[in-house]
């Protein structure tokens, strides 16, 4: 098998999702005799041949993944979704609209899914009762138990003779969507006063990404009820603050979003050589022999030097972590997986029909160029503000008596004779060069009427209101003069959504 994942951008390699999730398994799926490539989406849309036979979408939430997905499988390809996060199952927050959109269209036409947790493959199968799943564990970067047990002891008795608590917090401190990251942390740290009662000092260093960093969360980390040092996170200080730590302090909120993420924080923990002091949603209960839950009873531990991971505990970890976090354990399973996939038939598309990409509200240039790299149209429609070079594009008459669809010579040459031969070159109303145009009146069009622009300033009530009747009516122009051609909706916000558009391409992805 050849094994692509499409991440979102060449830098998303560096995540920490990307190292610990595809780059530890690579070895050994490639020793089963497998090919295994991590593809960014942008190269996938250019490239002219297919680089696997086997396609998994990471984090890609636009309309590429969707375009991409169709041309896969079209040749061939079996082409499944890996369910990082849960933006799906939230159906009363108006936030995640685009995004509920986008993963509707997309698994009406995948052949399997990915997760990293039974939580989450129990929530997608509510939602995909007939999707095969897999729930792949996030491998340790490797275990060397013998070489932990010096290190393990020399921090415990540290601890215990200097009274100093050194404490580790790492991660992604922030998130569009959500309050986690150092929100949990400044929430939770209520429960590391207890070391001064017990006589120990503590001491917090937190690792996370420089973005989260604001004034809002910079000011929560002066209030942390500890005295704390904060730098970058890297993959190199995340191990060296581990192994420096007598706990990592790991708390987790009971949001529906943070209940289904992975176990590889604490997992990383462990394999590291340090405690686990986890606090709020058990997230890490499969794990539940080496987790603490009581800060109270990891010093009762230290004290009576007894802690969870210590040396003579290091061979029942060894196990665990075989089970739960193996590198060779969980590339054996993906394969077998994929191997018992049926591959879906090969088939014509898109044929002699155009594929449209219809922008909404906030187009990003980047997705318009690659589309029309890749030979599709980029359409503009009235709730579009971007400057960009639309292959169609709308203006309306105020008193709705007709509306002109404006093209470039690239849209013209995909029309049905009959349209193209009424196409004409008319100047815009504010003067400038004539330009390819279509008119049509209500004798072409019974629903047409006028479609406003953008107010400057916008306002998004009205934004909201204008949004599905216009988006319906560019769909029902695309599909006259184009003739049913394969119509995408490209949109980025929420709560901005086509029905009528997704329908559309819920439909063609079952023709």
């Amino acid at each position: 098998m050849r094994i692509v994942v499409i991440i979102p951008n060449a830098e998303w390699r560096k995540t920490a999702g990307v190292r610990i999730r595809y780059e530890r398994i690579r070895p050994r799926i490639e020793a089963l005799g497998h090919s295994f490539a991590l593809q960014p989406i942008d190269e996938a849309m250019a490239a002219p041949e297919r680089a696997g036979d086997i396609y998994l979408i990471s984090k890609c939430h636009d309309v590429r993944a969707l375009l991409l997905t169709r041309r896969l499988r079209a040749e061939g390809c079996a082409v499944g979704i890996d369910f990082f996060d849960d933006y799906y199952s939230q159906t009363q927050d108006a936030a995640f609209m685009h995004l509920r959109a986008w993963f509707r269209t997309m698994t009406a036409q995948v052949d399997f899914g990915l997760c990293s947790t039974p939580n989450m493959r129990d929530r997608l199968a509510r939602l995909l009762p007939d999707l095969p799943l897999l729930v792949m564990n996030d491998p340790a970067s490797g275990w060397e138990g013998a070489a932990l047990a010096d290190r393990l002891r020399a921090v415990a008795e540290r601890t215990r003779a200097s009274r100093v608590l050194d404490i580790g917090w790492f991660g992604i401190g922030d998130n569009p969507y959500f309050s986690l990251g150092l929100e949990d942390l400044s929430a939770f740290a209520g429960q590391l006063l207890q070391c001064r009662a017990r006589g120990y000092q503590p001491r917090l260093r937190i690792l996370t990404n420089r973005r989260a960093l604001d004034p809002r969360r910079l000011e929560m980390i002066a209030r942390l009820p500890v005295p704390c040092l904060v730098d970058e996170w890297t993959e190199e200080a995340e191990t060296a603050l581990i192994a420096d730590s007598l706990f990592c302090f790991l708390p987790v909120n009971g949001q529906e979003f943070s209940t289904v993420k992975s176990l590889n924080r604490a997992v990383s923990v462990l394999a590291g050589g340090s405690q686990v002091l986890s606090a709020g949603f058990p997230l890490y209960q499969t794990l539940a022999p080496f987790i603490y839950r009581d800060l109270g009873e990891l010093l009762d531990h230290l004290d009576a030097d007894t802690l969870r991971v210590r040396p003579q505990t290091l061979a029942d970890l060894g196990a665990l972590m075989e089970r739960l976090g193996s590198a060779g354990v969980e590339a054996k399973r993906l394969a077998d997986f994929l191997e018992t996939l049926p591959r879906p038939a090969p088939h014509d598309w898109p044929g002699d029909k155009p594929v449209i990409v219809l922008q909404g509200s906030r187009p990003q240039g980047e997705i318009h160029k690659q589309v029309q790299r890749r030979g599709y149209l980029s359409a503009a429609s009235p709730r579009t503000t971007a400057k960009l070079a639309f292959d169609l594009s709308i203006r309306s008459d105020p008193e709705g008596h007709f509306l002109d669809v404006v093209l470039r010579d690239r849209s013209v040459a995909r029309l049905p004779e009959n349209w193209r031969a009424r196409v004409s070159l008319i100047a815009p109303p504010e003067g400038g060069e004539p330009q390819p145009t279509l008119r049509l009146s209500r004798d072409d069009l019974p629903g047409l009427r006028p479609m406003r622009q953008v107010s400057a300033p916008r306002h998004e009530l009205e934004e909201q209101s204008r949004y599905r009747p216009d988006m319906a009516l560019m769909a029902e122009i695309a599909n006259l003069i184009f003739d049913t051609p394969h119509l995408f909706l490209s949109e980025s916000s929420s709560p901005y959504w086509s029905p009528e558009i997704e329908a559309q391409q819920n439909g063609a992805a079952h023709a």
